[in-house]
């Protein structure tokens, strides 16, 4: 199946050959030749790149899988088109203990791998948090030849290096944070800030919509979060749509809540 995708995608509408540089590394052939990076981004090749590591993992090709997984050529190409999320997504197929660091790094970091301007900065930046995998370090050259970035590595630990325990951060209030609830289901959470919102964000860290609400005399955003879950609790309703608060009936959930959820304060 994974061929035939690539082999439906592989053409230009000229009919020129797109994937000629990576047909070595197709199912099939060896290892060492498989160059999926090479795949253009365009259209006809967006399935390929939105689903190659899940038939990879369908296929059982476990060894081609991790290689690609493991190449900073593809990652940084999938973060510039894809974000995070799908980095993160391709890294959670392979079981290979550099994936797995490769993962957690991207999550820890990926309040700073956001839109940016030029793009190709995001390569910079990932690669200038990539000390704690040192396995990745002889890729550097050849992800500077060949997409032709600027590529960043520590000399020392950096200062705001996080530590382990920290699975992922996520950005969006400006000022303090002063309340988190998650989801009884753990699939989405609430934050209230300072800034006078309350954030509704993906379990993966994806923001999903934003809350404004009126100021009570001396109440700050962590106040007014927690008051606005406690009384959605009671109520057993709740929501927000870029910026709008509107109630919902508990059985007939908007689209961003696929079935009815209470919060918790821890």
């Amino acid at each position: 199946m994974l061929q035939n995708a690539s082999a439906r995608c592989g053409r230009r509408t000229d009919g020129s050959t797109t994937l000629a540089s990576a047909e070595r590394g197709r199912p099939g052939r060896a290892v060492a030749g498989t160059q999926w990076w090479r795949l253009p981004t365009i259209p006809e090749t967006g399935y390929l790149w939105q689903y190659l590591t899940y038939h990879l993992t369908a296929a059982g090709l476990a060894a081609e899988l991790d290689q690609v997984c493991c190449d900073l050529r593809f990652l940084a190409i999938r973060l510039r088109q894809w974000g995070t999320a799908a980095v993160e997504g391709d890294l959670a197929r392979s079981a290979s203990p550099t994936a797995g660091q490769l993962r957690q790094t991207v999550a820890q970091a990926a309040h700073l791998l956001g839109p940016i301007e030029p793009i190709a900065a995001l390569t910079t930046i990932l690669t200038g948090r990539l000390g704690g995998v040192p396995e990745v370090a002889k890729q550097l050259p050849a992800l500077r030849s060949d997409l032709h970035a600027w590529t960043a590595w520590p000399a020392r630990r950096l200062p705001d290096q996080p530590s382990d325990a920290l699975t992922r951060t996520v950005a969006g209030h400006v000022g303090p944070v002063n309340a988190v609830a998650i989801a009884a289901d753990g699939t989405w959470l609430a934050s209230g800030g300072n800034d006078g919102t309350v954030r509704i964000w993906a379990a993966d860290g994806t923001p999903r919509a934003r809350l404004h609400r009126p100021w009570r005399p001396g109440e700050r955003g962590g106040d007014r979060a927690r008051r606005d879950l406690a009384s959605q609790r009671r109520r057993g309703r709740g929501g927000a749509d870029l910026g709008r608060y509107r109630p919902w009936h508990p059985m007939r959930p908007p689209p961003m809540a696929r079935s009815p959820v209470s919060c918790q304060p821890d």
